[in-house]
């Protein structure tokens, strides 16, 4: 009777043990969970700082020029980049690319519209002395955005 108290005991010390490793084993689970959580938020605070410092670079560094300026030479680079057969390979080499390009397409599209809502005024230009064969760029400083067309498009359209 003695000898079976006692395993009974020990049977009730090893359950009460295992019963508390499981606990242990949860609570580390707990704690290394938010010790990531932690982590992570400060790598996004961290991330966050980083790209508000760049986007403050970047504003600094276009403050030199004007708008019309930095889009004239947007356009050309798009131009001398190998215009839209190069963009459209680029939009289908990978998922990425395509989802940058319809971000950029909403963002000129809401621009566009806020462009046509503020400005009721129309462009008139005179031009003499293009040849077309000499592939001639004209900007023409627009009210709201520059337009970059060449000599050709403009006698195409005359």
């Amino acid at each position: 009777m003695w000898l079976e108290i006692k395993r009974q005991k020990e049977a009730e010390l090893r359950a009460r043990r295992l019963e508390n490793l499981a606990l242990a084993r949860e609570r580390i689970k707990e704690i290394a969970a938010e010790r990531r959580e932690k982590k992570e938020r400060e790598l996004n605070k961290k991330v966050g700082q980083v790209q508000d410092k760049i986007d403050m670079a970047v504003k600094r560094s276009l403050d030199k020029y004007s708008v019309s300026a930095v889009k004239a030479a947007f356009v050309s680079a798009f131009q001398a980049s190998g215009g839209k057969k190069s963009l459209i390979s680029w939009i289908k080499e990978s998922s990425k690319n395509r989802q940058e390009y319809y971000r950029m397409l909403v963002t000129l599209l809401r621009q566009s519209e806020e462009d046509a809502a503020g400005s009721g005024s129309k462009i008139v230009v005179n031009i003499t002395g293009l040849d077309p064969s000499a592939n001639q760029h004209i900007v023409i400083e627009g009210p709201n955005r520059p337009i970059d067309i060449t000599a050709s498009e403009v006698l195409n359209e005359l």
